[in-house]
């Protein structure tokens, strides 16, 4: 089946398509709007990479959004707990790395809420955010999303530092190039970096004093969207886009006061409704 031209699912996949055709759900996020700021995500974690990332993020005095894969949390669960208590802004990013459009309600429903429960079981916090493996999201993903409570987030800028071993490092450096062209523009960028291995990071830690001289702030994106409140755990408080920029960039409670079983606070019925939800991208793979 041949996908409309029209895009009636705002599929972002197939045209980059970040506002919803459904009026109930919100705009993705793609971009910070602060002039000369550096949305500083990086995907795929936790690894055996990630302790090597997060004493870079510590030296710089730098916070990031993670998005970490389910089934990786339970594998370094010392690494995810090390990320929140750190301060990080943790969300999911699936619990296999599929494409998620490619996926039956239920599956979609699995990947989503098994990662937050993972991360929700090893950390104590539960995420408000989410990144699709490979930004693949339409209306009917996100209505899955949206009913666990999951803010979408993708990204103006890909780095693809992953392909370092088959393009090569000037391919990477050029990546890189172009984003530091925009930096004196109106508006700032979210980039998409990797804690996959000691190569990805290594790509970032490489290149940051470059990156470093063009931005003025690297900001993990819950902070360039104003939201000091990034678990569902309410007296966990994180500064606002001026005061992490004043450099108050801890949140106001230590985070091994969270650290205890508990279930996830999501709504059953909205799920319930979700998953009837569907889309004509899913019909077109």
């Amino acid at each position: 089946m041949e996908y409309p031209a029209t895009d009636p699912d705002c599929w972002w996949s197939r045209g980059g398509c970040v506002t919803p055709k459904q009026s109930y759900l919100s705009p993705d996020h793609h971009h910070c709007t602060q002039k000369g700021t550096w949305g500083l995500t990086f995907d795929d974690g936790p690894t055996c990479a990630s302790a090597t990332l997060y004493g870079i993020l510590e030296k710089e005095k730098l916070k990031a959004s993670l998005y970490f894969i389910g089934g990786n949390v339970l594998q370094f669960p010392g690494q995810a707990q090390a990320a929140v208590e750190a301060g990080h802004e943790i969300c999911g990013h699936t619990w296999s790395h599929q494409m998620t459009t490619t996926l039956s309600n239920e599956e979609v429903f699995a990947e989503m809420y098994y990662t937050t429960k993972a991360i929700k079981a090893i950390t104590g916090i539960q995420t408000k955010c989410f990144r699709p493996s490979y930004g693949d999201v339409d209306d009917r993903v996100r209505t899955i999303g949206h009913a666990l409570g999951l803010r979408i987030d993708l990204w103006s800028d890909d780095t693809f530092d992953w392909e370092l071993t088959i393009k090569g490092k000037k391919v990477i450096d050029a990546n890189y190039a172009a984003i530091f062209a925009k930096a004196s523009a109106a508006e700032g960028v979210t980039v998409l970096t990797h804690e996959t291995s000691n190569v990805t990071v290594g790509q970032f830690q490489n290149r940051f004093p470059l990156a470093k001289k063009a931005f003025n702030v690297f900001a993990p994106v819950g902070t360039c969207l104003g939201i000091q409140q990034y678990y569902v755990q309410d007296n966990l408080t994180f500064p606002t886009y001026e005061q992490y920029v004043s450099g108050s960039i801890e949140p106001s409670t230590q985070w091994r006061s969270f650290l205890s079983e508990g279930t996830l606070d999501i709504p059953l019925q909205a799920v319930s409704d979700a998953a009837e939800t569907k889309s004509s991208a899913s019909e077109t793979w």
